[in-house]
């Protein structure tokens, strides 16, 4: 009868260990799982940040682009209108001329 209790008192403590071995795993599964999620928090928050500094920056490369194409255009007409001031000019000498 006594090996009966100590044999109880065996299985009890082996299972006892079990399920602390048990909740011990499931806790560090847990704390991997909080670990991941608050990776991705951060990852998510990194991206966030380069997605607005890339739109910041586009925006830039946008009003660059819109002065730079204002100014080839302001040029462009520029240079019309000198041609055209020029072919007058011509004109002029050539009918003072005959």
């Amino acid at each position: 009868m006594a090996e009966d209790k100590e044999k109880v008192i065996q299985d009890a403590i082996k299972e006892a260990q079990k399920a602390a071995e048990k909740e011990e795993k499931e806790a560090a599964k847990e704390a991997e799982k909080e670990a991941a999620e608050e990776s991705d928090k951060k990852e998510t928050k990194a991206s966030e940040k380069e997605e607005k500094k890339k739109d910041k920056n586009d925006r830039k490369k946008d009003k660059t682009k819109e002065k730079i194409d204002e100014l080839e255009d302001k040029v462009k007409r520029q240079l019309a209108e000198f041609e055209n001031f020029e072919t007058g000019v011509k004109r002029k000498k050539k009918t003072q001329m005959f």
